[in-house]
């Protein structure tokens, strides 16, 4: 669990692992510089979640970020199998037991498996299901679900392949990570969550989906909390900027398979919209410093596409 000034959501975050059916679980909380209470809150907690888990560690960081702080304690666990779950986000009581007992984690190429997660407000109330939600629905909300709808494309569109396979997930980031399991030693060969991007979470899906099996299973798993300060809102602009960057780096790879080839260049051309509309000229610079060969022919593709 990476947290970071969630003082008024944290404490329910950490009793969803509590209250897990599944033992024997250990908890590792890394607080990445927060500015309010976060901390103390996690602290007085400390001696109620050691008695009521196998194991609990607490460390802390100046604020590196989203992806520091998951490395961090990453270092820490001891577990066979991993699940993040962000400070603001909650577990329900199944998730871990649901997700373990699939028999697709016989087969060594499975990676990781998901489920889908609801989507709460600010005040734990139900507002949505991640896969029934559609960027056309949320255009009648406000700013910050548009923006999330821009981030996330909804399960229930048509996939080019299984839920969980390379080509659909060039489409965009719709694993919900709170609603996942990893198998520690598949996380481990694909190497720690890149620190340099906003969309960290994005970045190691597509990985593991290159060469790994990612399983979907149809049950709804945890909680994902909307309450207008969350990255992918906040942060915006450096989100669709470092979703760009990362589908123009998927190109090599992309490319062999027609399928996935055309999944990649849609879905390159809608986020290139979005980094027009809530970025500037020196996100794209950024992203052709990055990747000086294909990047022009890539960011000149999605500009024809958009005259």
């Amino acid at each position: 669990m990476p947290a970071y000034n969630h003082e008024q959501f944290v404490a329910a975050s950490i009793e969803s692992v509590c209250e897990q059916t599944y033992r024997p679980l250990e908890l590792v909380v890394v607080d990445d510089g927060s500015s309010d209470s976060t901390a103390s809150v996690v602290t007085s907690l400390a001696a109620e979640v050691r008695a009521r888990l196998h194991r609990f560690v607490f460390d802390g960081q100046r604020n590196r970020g989203i992806a520091s702080a998951l490395n961090r304690a990453l270092s820490h666990a001891r577990g066979e199998f991993v699940a993040t779950l962000a400070s603001d986000d909650v577990y329900l009581p199944h998730k871990i037991e649901r997700l373990l007992e699939i028999p697709d984690w016989d087969d060594p190429r499975t990676a990781a498996a998901f489920g889908d997660a609801q989507l709460i407000d600010r005040w734990g109330e139900r507002v949505g299901l991640l896969e029934d939600f559609s960027t056309a629905d949320l255009t009648a909300g406000d700013a910050e679900p548009l923006a999330l709808g821009h981030y996330m494309r909804w399960r229930h569109e048509p996939e080019p392949g299984p839920p969980g396979s390379y080509a659909s997930l060039l489409r965009g980031p719709y694993i919900p990570g709170v609603a996942s399991l990893i198998r520690r030693s598949a996380l481990r060969a694909v190497g720690d969550f890149d620190e340099s991007r906003f969309v960290e979470d994005y970045a190691l899906w597509l990985h593991l989906a290159r060469d790994h099996r990612i399983v979907a299973i149809p049950d709804v798993v945890a909680q994902k909390r909307f309450h207008g300060a969350n990255v992918s809102v906040v942060r915006k602009r450096l989100v669709f900027r470092d979703m760009l960057e990362l589908l123009v780096r998927e190109r090599p790879y992309a490319r062999s398979d027609p399928v996935a080839a055309a999944e990649r260049a849609a879905s390159r051309d809608r986020v290139y919209d979005a980094v027009r509309h809530y970025g500037n000229g020196a996100d794209l610079l950024w992203i052709l410093a990055r990747h000086p060969i294909g990047g022009p022919v890539d960011l000149l593709a999605a500009r024809n596409r958009h005259r």
